[in-house]
């Protein structure tokens, strides 16, 4: 961006970055601030006390404003206490929003950021929404035919509302990790390697079902494998026995801080259908076996499992017919396919999109530099949800 957002000498903007407390909404807006902080841009974040663990501790108090924002999805109580808290948090994120002077916000969905967008739209700052998935999350559908611009991942997506001032493709901002695993070599290996991935809280569902499935293949195959399987803190020591117990090499954690290269590194990565897993996966060309979160909101993850699958890039196994037998004949097929596994490689390649966090950049410093009028809908360039 021009100035300080693309390495060059000039003022510095005020960008406000807001997201909900999941990774898969967190992580692409540190992909974002890692880029703008490479430009001389500090920008300030929004999030809640979930969303703290994905940010490090590089983020400084006086640049974070952390709610107690609650979950939606609990129960009555929990909803009736987030909804209790909506009104203290939009004061705190409009106080917050005035004293960093903000120019921008760019918000990137779950609920602790409906208090930071409309503190914004009542300040009049200019308002930027990322949408990571297939299928529109509910704060920003709800919001967004009040922001100047909603950035996609997916160039079609559902249950878009009628009515936006502006929609873009840009893709999924990649961390700094993701480009880096691209251009590392990875090294030969006779072992067949299999990474399992259960997203940024875990999947309890994979720990019990990848390790049963895999001790029943052929002994000959299980002695060629090689797993990397991140797995729930509460689960690690089961999975890791599960693993022992059926003589394959395994390597089981509740985290691990170099997921792409794991990635990168793997013949086939087991996955949830996250959109930040799936588009890191385009990026690193990986061929992928995904089992979609079958109670994501508005069955998103298999929404965004299907592009892939359509594309001949991942397999897709839904959540309610996995079971270890079952599983175990779709590894066989999978793992004993070469040539399918770098077919499927080359169609995650072909969907890739490694620009995402350019493309996003560049937008935002349209909006900066000619913001559209505030509080009104323009006269053209309104999309459809039937356009997009």
């Amino acid at each position: 961006m021009t100035g300080p957002m693309d390495g060059k000498p000039g003022r510095e903007f005020k960008v406000v970055l807001a997201a909900g407390g999941t990774g898969g909404h967190v992580m692409p807006a540190r992909a974002l601030a890692e880029a703008l902080t490479l430009g001389g841009v500090q920008p300030r974040f929004v999030t809640d006390r979930r969303g703290c663990r994905y940010l490090g501790s590089e983020w400084p108090e006086e640049r974070c404003l952390v709610l107690e924002s609650g979950r939606m999805s609990a129960s009555l109580p929990a909803r009736a206490g987030a909804l209790g808290r909506m009104l203290p948090n939009f004061r705190h994120v409009r106080r917050f929003l005035r004293r960093q002077e903000a120019e921008l916000l760019v918000s990137f969905g779950g609920y602790p950021t409906l208090p930071a967008v409309l503190a914004a739209r009542s300040l009049g700052v200019p308002i930027v929404l990322h949408e990571q998935n297939a299928v529109i999350g509910r704060v920003n559908r709800l919001v967004a035919p009040h922001a100047d611009l909603l950035a996609l991942t997916f160039s079609e997506t559902r249950l878009l509302p009628r009515r936006l001032r502006r929609v873009v493709v840009t893709g999924m901002p990649l961390r700094r990790q993701v480009h880096d695993a691209i251009r590392r070599p990875v090294a030969a290996s006779t072992e067949r390697r299999v990474f399992v991935l259960g997203g940024s809280q875990g999947a309890r569902i994979l720990a019990d079902l990848v390790p049963a499935a895999l001790a029943l293949i052929a002994p000959s195959w299980r002695g060629r494998l090689s797993v990397v399987q991140q797995a729930r803190a509460e689960d690690v020591e089961r999975v890791r026995a599960a693993y022992a117990g059926a003589g394959i090499a395994a390597e089981v954690a509740s985290f691990f801080g170099d997921a792409p290269q794991r990635m990168a590194e793997a013949d086939l990565v087991i996955a949830r259908a996250g959109a930040g897993t799936l588009w890191e996966l385009a990026a690193l060309a990986r061929p992928a076996l995904l089992i979609p979160f079958a109670a994501a909101k508005d069955d998103h993850q298999s929404v965004n499992a299907r592009h892939f699958a359509v594309a001949g890039a991942a397999r897709v196994m839904a959540e309610q017919v996995a079971e270890p037998r079952l599983l175990a004949g779709v590894l066989m097929e999978l793992l004993g396919d070469t040539e399918g596994l770098q077919a499927m490689g080359r169609a995650m390649a072909d969907m890739g999109r490694r620009d995402g966090t350019r493309r996003l950049l560049a937008e935002m410093e349209d909006l900066l530099v000619n913001p559209s009028p505030s509080g009104r809908l323009p006269e053209s360039g309104m999309a459809l949800a039937g356009e997009m």
